[in-house]
């Protein structure tokens, strides 16, 4: 092999030797400076190479290629957190996974990073505000202590690369600054409706105290309100007039609705007045009606209780005495229950048979008037179908075809007649009819026989359902005078499953008038 001669500089040129280390190509800085003098360029130039354009291409390649990883960024972001157990990363660690990477583009990548670090851990921090302690949204002072001492603790916990830190302060104070507007208007509104609340009970309760003269009270009150609240003018107005008007609408009082000062008028306050006004004449006007009804009901009641009092001591032998007053008043059913002492004599005259029988069709009437589509002005002696318990006994009382033996005893009776009457057609009983007898007469009726029943007028449906709850009516009244209370359960069943007995008997007889015939269906026929 030749050896090596060290040659002298090339004469014109410079001194050139190669480099074993490259230099670092920042992407943003462009190409490196080249010295229009510098021996190689004028050889280059002399030769016809564009060598700077070369260069400028290879930076805006460059560029380009670092614009397209930044662009990835959350891409990059996500495979790098994969590999870094807490997600705090640098630019060197971003370099080391991704040597194509310029500084710039680590950076950028790092910051981004921290970004979403600070937007996770502020959003949460926000949310356990809001858990633990939601009062602290009401007090600026408190809530910017603990916002600052979060970021305190954020920056401390996120120590290392500069742009990483950056990024996380970004993201902490891109959402802070999101929620700012709302929790300052939540606060505001807060404060605006405890000062609405403290200036309201202040007018009512000097209106309770003062009535008409609580006014001066009230407007050096406003004065001072006006130094210190937060309330404008306008909002101090509407509270002096609601609270005004819900005093009014509580006592009733119209009078004090006149008495407001005009000071504190709008636009709307007359009409808004005189509709409060209207309401409170209504309902002094449902307060008497209900007074009078409450009275009549009440006299009603006394008188009902004040009878049964005269019946039970007359069939004792004692004599009532009738009070002439009552709390220093005349009674106002002095005249009518010594009316009654008399009637009562003259009641014990019928006799016991004649009282018993007309007190039994009594009963009767009562179970079928009161039960689910009777009408209660078929009971002889009751004009509405929307008698009561009360309207009964009051009937029952005033009879004077009744013994007062047996008024005692049809009284006692009567809220039972009302609950058995319910009985008649209560869910069991009807659920048997329509499981049995109407699903059979169904198919009488469809069949050709059942037009022979239309023809002939046998009205066979109508006839069994009417013998099947008549039944139900008579068994129930029946069980109710003699036991002297409802019947229940297994007891109830013997009395709807009798009544099926006997409809059907009747069924089967109107069926057979009509030359038709039924497959039998086995019932068990009650003992008793």
């Amino acid at each position: 092999m030749a050896k090596r001669v060290q040659t002298d500089d090339v004469k014109g040129y410079g001194s050139f030797r190669s480099s074993a280390v490259a230099s670092t190509i920042d992407a943003f800085s462009g190409a490196p400076q080249i010295d229009k003098n510098d021996g190689l360029g004028q050889l280059a130039k002399s030769l016809g190479i564009a060598s700077q354009s070369a260069a400028k291409k290879g930076v805006d390649d460059e560029k380009k290629k670092q614009l397209i990883f930044q662009s990835k960024k959350e891409l990059y972001a996500a495979e790098i957190k994969k590999d870094i157990k807490f997600g705090n990363v640098n630019a060197v660690k971003i370099g080391e996974k991704y040597p194509e990477f310029s500084q710039t583009t680590s950076m950028a990548i790092s910051e981004f990073m921290g970004s979403n670090k600070g937007v996770k851990d502020t959003r949460s921090f926000i949310e356990n505000l809001k858990i633990n302690d939601p009062d602290i949204f009401l007090d600026k002072k408190r809530l910017q202590d603990s916002i600052d001492d979060e970021r305190t603790r954020l920056l401390s916990d996120n120590e290392g690369s500069e742009f990483y830190s950056s990024g996380v302060l970004q993201g902490f104070s891109s959402v802070i600054n999101q929620n700012t507007s709302q929790w300052d208007a939540t606060r505001a509104k807060f404060h605006n409706d405890e000062a609405k609340e403290y200036f309201s009970e202040k007018v009512y309760s000097n209106l309770q105290i003062n009535g008409k003269g609580a006014w001066e009270k009230i407007e050096s009150l406003d004065k001072l309100n006006k130094k210190v609240s937060p309330l404008n003018n306008i909002q101090m107005k509407d509270v002096v007039i609601d609270s005004t008007i819900e005093y009014a609408m509580n006592t009733k009082d119209i009078e004090i609705l006149k008495s407001i000062p005009r000071k504190y008028w709008k636009g709307t306050t007359a009409s808004k007045l005189a509709d409060v006004t209207n309401k409170i004449q209504k309902l002094k006007l449902q307060d008497y009606n209900t007074n009078k009804m409450m009275q009549t009901y009440q006299r009603a009641e006394t008188l009902r209780n004040d009878k049964n009092s005269i019946m039970k001591d007359h069939l004792d032998g004692k004599q009532t005495q009738v009070p002439y007053k009552i709390n220093g008043e005349m009674n106002p059913n002095y005249n009518e229950l010594v009316g009654y002492q008399l009637s009562i004599k003259e009641a014990s005259l019928i006799p016991l048979s004649q009282s018993k029988a007309y007190s039994q069709n009594l009963e009767a009437q009562i179970i079928v008037g009161a039960s689910d589509g009777g009408e209660m002005s078929l009971i002889s002696g009751i004009t509405s179908n929307d008698a009561n318990e009360k309207d009964i006994i009051t009937l029952i009382q005033n009879n004077n075809q009744i013994h007062p033996t047996h008024k005692v005893e049809l009284i006692d009776l009567v809220p039972k007649l009302f609950e058995g009457a319910n009985l008649v057609y209560s869910e069991p009983a009807t659920d048997n009819y329509k499981m049995g007898l109407s699903a059979e007469l169904d198919s009488f009726l469809k069949s050709a026989f059942g037009e022979t029943d239309k023809a002939l007028g046998l009205r066979t449906g109508a006839s069994v359902k009417t013998r099947y709850y008549s039944s139900i009516k008579q068994q129930v009244k029946t069980y109710i005078t003699t036991n002297k209370k409802v019947p229940s359960g297994e007891e109830f069943t013997l009395i709807y499953e009798k009544a099926e007995v006997l409809a059907r008997k009747l069924m089967d007889q109107k069926i057979k008038e009509a030359g038709g015939f039924i497959t039998p269906t086995p019932i068990s026929i009650p003992n008793n």
